[in-house]
Formats: structure tokens, sequence, C-alpha cells
């Protein structure tokens, strides 16, 4: 279930993204009832391998109330600061490796696995509290029940003709193997990409065992491409769980499910083109 992943997430004994760094949770009442949430992180990995003091807030959930949000986000800027950080940015939950980002617009899309989801007023108390934009992230969506499009089809068709690429779902008798191969390809892919820290070999682990699960339902969606037996690319694709299609996301579990949802892909720079 999505609850109990989710509590695994900020568990310091269990997740080992704490291994490298340094946390406090932060939970606003009201009359005894909480009204809000705050985690603030400073992720030692991320300053060592960018050579700054950024710290981070995450796990961001706050009713319409700019008293509320004030308090907590001055409550994890204050905590920061006192460790030195000069920065605060966020929201990421740990860091971009994990659900990062603010949705800023489109609200009448369904949520998605993996992706930020919040009211459209979080923008307007964050910004009421003095932060700014640092970057604009992006989410794109394919339909799989529309055709691709002629382009993509000639180029995807060019490849497999004027190239050793070879594809391959994910082999799931030697998943141990595949784990390692696929966070050289992850790291590999995703280290020039804005705020990004490679990931430690015992945090992939963690996240590929949560999500095999996940992709045993759809095997088919979960490819590997090589060259010369030299894995080079990957991409995943899960079933949406039904946090997707009701409203009820809170008691969504992943055995529920309907529709395909991308999820990631990674191929090495050597192996990308410039768009």
């Amino acid at each position: 279930p999505l609850r109990r992943e989710h509590r695994e997430l900020f568990d310091r004994a269990r997740h080992p993204f704490f291994r490298h760094a340094d946390a406090a949770l932060f939970l606003a009442r009201r009359d005894g009832r909480p009204v809000g949430r705050i985690e603030a992180v400073v992720n030692h990995a991320h300053n060592q391998f960018h050579n700054d003091r950024v710290g981070f807030f995450g796990g961001f959930e706050c009713e319409d109330d700019r008293a509320v949000s004030d308090a907590l986000l001055e409550c994890a800027a204050r905590w920061l600061a006192a460790r030195g950080m000069h920065v605060m940015r966020g929201p990421a939950t740990h860091s971009t490796n994990e659900e990062c980002g603010l949705l800023i617009e489109g609200f009448d899309e369904p949520p998605m696995v993996g992706m930020p989801y919040n009211p459209p007023y979080y923008a307007a108390l964050l910004e009421g509290f003095g932060l700014t934009k640092a970057k604009d992230l992006f989410a794109w969506e394919i339909r799989a029940d529309q055709a691709i499009p002629d382009k993509i089809a000639r180029v995807a068709e060019m490849v497999r003709k004027s190239t050793d690429v070879v594809l391959r779902q994910v082999n799931f008798a030697d998943y141990t193997a595949e784990i390692r191969r696929a966070m050289d390809v992850y790291n590999a892919a995703w280290t020039r990409n804005w705020g990004f820290v490679p990931l430690t070999e015992a945090e992939f682990v963690y996240a590929a065992k949560q999500l095999r699960p996940v992709l045993e339902r759809l095997p088919e969606g979960a490819m590997v491409a090589e060259v010369g037996g030299r894995p080079i690319a990957f991409c995943l694709a899960v079933l949406l769980c039904c946090a997707v299609c009701g409203a009820s996301a809170r008691r969504a579990s992943w055995r529920s499910a309907s529709g395909p949802s991308f999820a990631t892909a990674a191929s090495t720079p050597s192996s990308t083109s410039s768009f």
C-alpha cells in the first residue's frame, strides 16, 4: 500500500538515504489537530557532488493557511541555517531522486505514480513566504491508446536498421544483477541533470526492490537496450494505481490498477543525441 511505503520513506532506520543525510520533521498542530508538516534535509551527498551548501525542504503538506505554512517554512529554514546551509530549496522529498517539485499547472489531470500532486494554493503559500522558482520541471504524456507519431516511428526504425542496439525485457530471474546494471546506466545518464545526486548502491537496491512487484505486473514495460551485451539504456512503465482513477488516494494500493503509466527512462550520455 502507498501509505506503508510513504511511512518507510521517512524511516531513518530503514531508508538508506539517511546514511548520508541529516533531517528533521516538523508537525504543526492547532488545538491538538495536525494542520501541516514539513521535512528539513541536509543532504551531504548533494553538497559534496555540487560543491554548494543547499538545504532542502520536503514532505510539505499544509492547510490553506499562511500562518501555518510560514511557521513550518520558518522552522525548516532556521534548522538548515543552523547547520550552515546558505540556500533552502524545495519541495523535494529527500532529493530529486524522489518526488520533487510543486504542481503549478495540470490540476485537471489525474495524479501519476511517483509525481508530486498538491492543491493549487500551495504555490501562493510558498511564494508568500518569499520563495522564488528555482527551476521549471516538466512531465510529458504520450497516450497508449493513440498511434505513435510518424516521426518517432521512422527514427525508431532507422535506429533498428543502422545500429547494433538490441532490446530485451528485464530478467527478473537475475534481478540482483539487473539492478547493478541499471544503477550504472541511471547514474551515468542523469549526472548532468539539474540537481541530480548519484544514488548509492544501497539506495538503488532499496528502490529497485520496492519497485519489483509493480514491474512484474507489466513485465513487457521493463525494457533494457544493449549494444554488444552492454546495457546502455532502460525504460520502465508501471500500471497506474487506483489513486489515479479515484478520490481515495490515501487508501490506494498497488494491487488495483488501470492503464499503463510511463515511469522513468535513462540512457548513457554516449548513446544519446541533443534535441
